[in-house]
């Protein structure tokens, strides 16, 4: 029996790629937009996170798509439908390593104190 999808790839995003430089001895992340790509994206209300006693939500959200190599650790999908973006975290999982689905996790990057 072979994996499916859980939902069809109907939300628009796009890769966009990481690349490191050093700006006056201090290591910059950019990123920079890339390949267009459709997911499915769930979430299920974020992880709870304990630091040093304190309980916080990180949002989460589980992406699956087409496999494409183009995706990797440490870059981030831009979801076009709401403009927000998402960090890949860990290694992208190629389902049965078939080169035909790909399934990652994203944690949202959002600004803030």
């Amino acid at each position: 029996m072979s994996w499916t999808p859980s939902a069809p790839f109907t939300t628009p995003a796009v890769v966009l790629r990481s690349t490191w430089s050093k700006v006056n001895g201090v290591t910059v992340r950019t990123r920079s937009g890339g390949q267009r790509v459709n997911v499915c994206a769930r979430s299920f209300g974020g992880t709870e996170k304990d630091e040093d006693g304190v309980i916080s939500s990180v949002s989460t959200m589980v992406f699956q798509t087409w496999y494409t190599p183009e995706i990797r650790a440490g870059d981030a999908i831009r979801l076009l439908e709401d403009g927000t973006e998402w960090e890949v975290v860990g290694d992208p999982e190629d389902i049965s390593m078939r080169h035909q689905w790909l399934q990652f996790k994203g944690r949202r990057i959002q600004g803030g104190a």
